[in-house]
C-alpha cells in the first residue's frame, strides 16, 4: 500500500525562539529536533555518562546519588531514563517491561544509493506491506545533516517479525558475544544473522522491500516490549517517557508524546509557582490517560498485524 505524503517541510529554525514557527506537522525529523534543543541548552548542564546509583528525597527535596560518587541536591528529580529506568526501578521494582512475541529490524538508505526505478516507489509515500504474520513499511526522512532536496534524503524503513521469547536470545546477541536487552545497534548485527535474515526477505517481501532490505550496510535490531506504570508522580520525582511508558512504534507518537509531556510538565510548574508537589499532583491524570491510550493502541495495532488478533 502506498499513501501519498505531501512534500511540505518546515524548518525549526530556533529552539529558544517559539515565535520562529508555529503549526500542525503530521511528520517531524527527530535528529533535526534534537539538534535544535541540544544547541539551545548549555554544554556545562548536559552530564555525559553520568549514570545515577539512587536518590532520597523529603519535603524541602532531592539528593540524587551517581556512581562516580557525586551527589546533587534539587527541587524536582525528573525520570526520562528510558525503558530500563534506574528511577522506576527503585520507585515500582516490580514493574518490568514486557516482551510482545516480535523484534523490530531497522535500516537507514540514502536516496542517492538506491536504484531510480526502487526510490521512485517510495518517493513522497508512505509505503507498507502487510503479509502473513508481519508487516514493513517505508517513508522519506531528511538527510543526515537535515537535507531536504531529492536525492539528498534518506529511506527509514521498519520491519517486524515475530521471534519466539526462548529465540530472543540469539536475535539481542551482537557480533561480540554481548547480550543486548534493547537493541543491537548499527554495526553489531551478526553478519550470519543479517544473511539469514536476507534469505527470508527473498521468500517474504516484495521485490521493492527486498532491494532496500539488501540495499541496507548495517541493519539494526529492537525487540518490542510493552511497559506502562500505574503512578507518574512520587512527591517530587516523576517517571516521563519510556521510563514510564513504552508504547509500540506503530503508534507512530515518540516524539510527539516527548514534547507533550515537557511542554505540560513544565506548565504544572509554572502554574503552582514551584510548588512541586501540587505541581506534579495535577499533572500526572493527563498524562497517565494518555500513556494508558497509547500503550492500547499500540498493542492493538501491534497484535492485528503480527498476530492476527482482533
Amino acid at each position: 500500500m502506498n499513501f501519498p505524503t505531501a512534500t511540505d517541510y518546515s524548518r525549526l529554525r530556533c529552539a529558544n525562539s517559539p515565535t520562529d514557527w508555529v503549526g500542525l506537522c503530521s511528520r517531524n525529523s527527530r535528529n533535526t529536533i534534537y539538534r535544535q534543543l541540544k544547541d539551545a541548552f548549555p554544554d556545562e548542564n548536559y552530564h555525559h555518562a553520568s549514570r545515577l546509583k539512587s536518590f532520597e528525597q523529603n519535603e524541602s527535596g532531592v539528593v540524587a546519588q551517581f556512581e562516580d560518587g557525586r551527589e546533587i541536591s534539587c527541587d524536582l528529580l525528573v525520570g526520562a531514563d528510558g525503558a530500563n529506568s534506574a528511577i522506576r526501578r527503585q520507585l515500582l521494582p516490580d514493574v518490568l517491561p514486557e516482551y510482545a512475541g516480535y523484534v523490530a529490524w531497522r535500516g537507514l538508505v540514502n536516496e542517492s544509493e538506491m536504484e531510480p526505478a526502487i526510490a521512485r516507489v517510495f518517493q513522497d509515500k508512505f509505503t507498507f506491506y502487510q503479509g502473513r504474520n508481519s508487516h514493513i513499511l517505508c517513508y522519506l526522512i531528511p538527510g543526515e545533516n537535515g537535507e531536504l532536496l531529492e536525492g539528498k534524503r534518506r529511506l527509514n524503513w521498519v520491519w517486524y517479525w515475530n521471534i519466539p521469547e526462548n529465540e530472543l536470545r540469539v536475535a539481542l546477541t551482537d557480533k561480540t558475544g554481548v547480550f543486548r536487552n534493547y537493541s543491537v545497534p548499527q554495526g553489531t548485527v551478526p553478519a550470519e544473522l543479517i544473511e539469514k535474515q536476507r534469505t527470508v526477505a527473498k521468500d517474504f517481501l516484495p521485490e521493492a522491500f527486498q532491494h532496500l532490505f539488501n540495499s541496507t550496510k548495517e541493519p539494526f535490531i529492537q525487540p518490542i516490549y510493552d511497559l506502562s506504570v500505574p503512578q507518574m508522580a512520587f512527591g517530587r520525582v516523576c517517571l516521563i517517557g519510556d521510563a514510564a511508558f513504552v508504547p509500540r512504534p506503530h503508534t507512530a507518537a515518540s516524539t510527539s508524546k516527548a514534547a507533550n509531556i515537557s511542554m505540560t510538565l513544565a506548565q504544572a510548574i509554572s502554574n503552582y509557582e514551584s510548588d512541586v508537589i501540587a505541581a506534579l499532583k495535577n499533572w500526572q491524570p493527563s498524562q497517565l490517560e494518555l500513556g494508558n491510550y497509547l500503550r492500547k493502541l499500540g498493542t492493538s495495532l501491534g497484535n492485528r498485524s503480527q498476530f492476527g488478533i482482533s
